[in-house]
């Protein structure tokens, strides 16, 4: 049985190597370097850079400075963490509807919008998104902060821009599974017109420590496909087929443990690996939507129904979203490709009609790779 990774954690020893040679001095100048090459990809004169995106949105809340029981709109489709940072520091959420494709319905956002509302937080889930070019409108009119949840969508756009280029801010993740991979880190872009006190940012504290590098070289060594397939993979699909619900249940409804994550900047060796991956982005984009245009095709001629994509809108896919029952996703890990049914941590029980299998689009994949999950596919539908 061939074994498809969920992702690949693209990592090189001689990246190690380098890094070590790197004279102190060289690894401050990193980071200006990198906020300016990230700034320039995403449109935008300033881009700031944290140890996560959750300390990125922490930050941002400080300084955005709303007063208490202030209303954020977000999906009702939406990721957990986001919601609980703002219910600990005392704001009021208000969920808005999402239509079958699990994006934002511009039309249900202006019905949302009382006076109490301060800002809306926009989950770009996958690397697709709404029609950004009405919401931001609507925002902008009726005095909302527009916030784009982009941890998926590096290197989507719309109109040919980039994504951010149509909010005040926007939250990047360099985690594993991203598109642009670094042992972790997050960044804060900063729309046009949209000053932040930047000293502030300036006195906090570096995450220097050394702590992600040896958790990082393992998800790097256990995402090796034939490593992952003697080892991970077994272990997550009977996770997946016999306790998933168990599963969600301890890890996103019992959210009391949960802590605000720290503000600090990202560390320097986090910023040289993102440099590193951000030189070679442009090729994994060019891979990406090649086996995105082929695993469309296929699934088209299959006679399936394929998400509907917003018009201008070009995503950068690192997975591809169907409107399947958990039926296709439990076969697909039988048959040793790892996929997700809905998605882990968000509050997909708000929209319990809304289920849908996500396959993977990692760029190390190959053409013969979609044609085994296609392949699989077929299968299931002649059952």
């Amino acid at each position: 049985m061939k074994i498809i990774p969920r992702h690949r954690f693209e990592f090189s020893l001689l990246w190690l190597a380098q890094w070590l040679l790197i004279p102190d001095s060289e690894r401050c100048r990193l980071g200006i370097q990198v906020s300016e090459e990230f700034a320039r990809r995403n449109a935008s004169g300033r881009v700031l850079l944290f140890s996560s995106a959750r300390g990125a949105f922490q930050y941002l809340l400080k300084k955005l400075d709303f007063p208490a029981e202030s209303v954020f709109l977000i999906p009702e489709y939406d990721f957990y963490v986001y919601r609980k940072i703002l219910e600990n520091q005392g704001f009021r959420v208000k969920r808005v509807p999402v239509g079958k494709d699990f994006l934002l319905n511009s039309d249900a956002l202006d019905a949302q919008i009382d006076q109490s509302c301060r800002a809306l937080i926009c989950l770009n889930l996958f690397s697709r998104c709404p029609d950004l070019r009405s919401i931001s409108a609507i925002c902008r009119d009726r005095g909302i902060t527009l916030i784009l949840d982009n941890v998926h969508s590096f290197g989507s756009t719309l109109d040919g821009a980039a994504l951010s280029t149509y909010a005040d801010f926007s939250l990047y993740s360099f985690g594993t599974g991203k598109h642009l991979p670094a042992f972790g880190g997050g960044a804060l872009v900063l729309g046009e017109g949209r000053p932040i006190l930047l000293e502030d940012y300036e006195n906090l504290e570096r995450d220097e420590s050394c702590g992600q590098l040896w958790p990082g070289m393992l998800e790097w060594f256990f995402t090796l496909p034939s490593v992952y397939a003697l080892t991970v993979f077994p272990i997550f699909s009977l996770l997946n087929l016999f306790c998933r619900n168990y599963l969600e249940r301890c890890f996103f409804e019992d959210e009391s443990s949960f802590s605000a994550p720290d503000m600090m900047r990202m560390s320097h060796f986090n910023t040289f690996l993102l440099k590193k991956q951000l030189d070679r982005c442009d090729d994994a984009t060019r891979k990406r939507r090649m086996l995105s245009e082929q695993l469309k095709k296929g699934l088209s001629e299959l006679g399936m129904e394929l998400p509907p994509e917003t018009g201008g809108s070009r995503p950068n896919y690192l997975f591809y979203q169907l409107m399947m029952e958990e039926k296709l996703a439990r076969f697909l890990l039988s048959r040793g490709i790892d996929n997700r049914f809905d998605f882990c941590g968000t509050d997909y029980r708000a929209s319990g009609k809304l289920k849908s299998v996500y396959l993977p689009l990692y760029p190390q994949l190959t053409k013969d790779d979609i044609e085994y999950i296609l392949k699989k596919i077929r299968v299931f539908l002649k059952k």
